[in-house]
């Protein structure tokens, strides 16, 4: 009798010190640098980018093979193509890779232009993103070079797998208007210190043109415009060469940035968060240097060469 007390009792102090077993998932990498991923809302399937620079939210044509049909609220909004209005709609259930998710809203807005940039690239279409507000609510680790996610993942498990690593702390950014926070890392440029939004649904690390003085790059574009799509529509995008830019007071090294006008994202962080940022550090520097991003401890792992 005493015996199965314990047994009880050990098994009850177990489940409230690990209140969530990890669990690890493979994702898919696109050609053009997005992680997507299986996942399921009101029981039906799609398929999602895993964004750490939006909120979860389903382009608006696909809320009726979502069922979704209770609308909560509206908000405006902006994305790299410009003002946005997000609506917020109740769900009954999301899960992913088997994993139910405890959110009960997600957002919507016309993502077409971001939709079919990525099937004209990839041949794949997209239902819609997975945000930071999920990878949050699940503690989650994103790890751009194993192509994993990992939710509720054990403390001391952000390593650079014995490689010479660069832990470098998060600011959360508490966006009051959405109820949802998002993540920036400080960098420097000569004497500039700014802030990048960490933005895993980015290609490419994007500085937003009016920054460009601040960094000495204002006259370095070089080549013609690209033309890249994002929430809000289309936008055009120049390389600027770089050799380098500072964090933590180490200089990593990158080939290039690009320049776009980034005015309506940098207008709207400063407005709801008091802080303004210079863009975005996006896949091409994510996958350069490897990096893990802890949205639960907030933080990023960069592994060194």
């Amino acid at each position: 009798m005493r015996s199965w007390i314990l047994q009880v009792f050990m098994l009850g102090w177990l489940l409230l010190a690990n209140p969530a077993s990890a669990t690890t998932l493979t994702l898919s990498k696109l050609a053009t640098g997005h992680d997507i991923i299986a996942a399921q809302i009101n029981g039906v399937d799609g398929l999602f980018v895993v964004d750490t620079g939006a909120i979860t939210a389903v382009n608006a044509r696909g809320l009726q093979k979502f069922k979704i049909q209770q609308k909560l609220s509206s908000q405006q909004a902006a994305g790299a193509g410009g003002p946005i209005q997000i609506d917020f709609y109740r769900i009954e259930t999301m899960s992913i890779g088997g994993v139910d998710v405890p959110i009960k809203q997600v957002g919507s807005t016309d993502l077409n232009a971001v939709t079919m940039g990525l099937f004209n690239a990839t041949g794949r279409m997209i239902d819609g993103l997975i945000g930071i507000d999920v990878l949050m609510a699940m503690q989650s680790r994103l790890d751009v070079l194993k192509n994993t996610l990992t939710f509720n993942p054990p403390t001391a498990a952000s390593t650079a797998d014995g490689n010479q690593s660069l832990t470098v702390p998060l600011r959360a950014l508490s966006f009051d208007a959405l109820g949802f926070t998002f993540l920036v890392l400080s960098y420097e440029w000569q004497q500039h210190q700014g802030w990048l939004l960490v933005d895993s649904g980015a290609s490419r690390t994007l500085i937003d043109h009016a920054a460009l003085a601040a960094l000495g790059l204002a006259h370095e574009a070089t080549g013609q415009a690209e033309y890249s799509n994002g929430a809000g529509g289309g936008f055009a995008l120049q390389s600027i060469p770089l050799d380098a830019f500072t964090i933590m007071q180490r200089p990593l090294a990158m080939d290039r940035v690009y320049s776009s006008d980034l005015s309506a994202v940098v207008a709207f962080t400063q407005s709801h968060t008091g802080t303004r940022i210079d863009g975005v550090i996006g896949q091409d520097f994510l996958q350069k240097y490897g990096a893990v991003i802890d949205v639960g401890e907030e933080k990023l792992v960069l592994k060194l060469p």
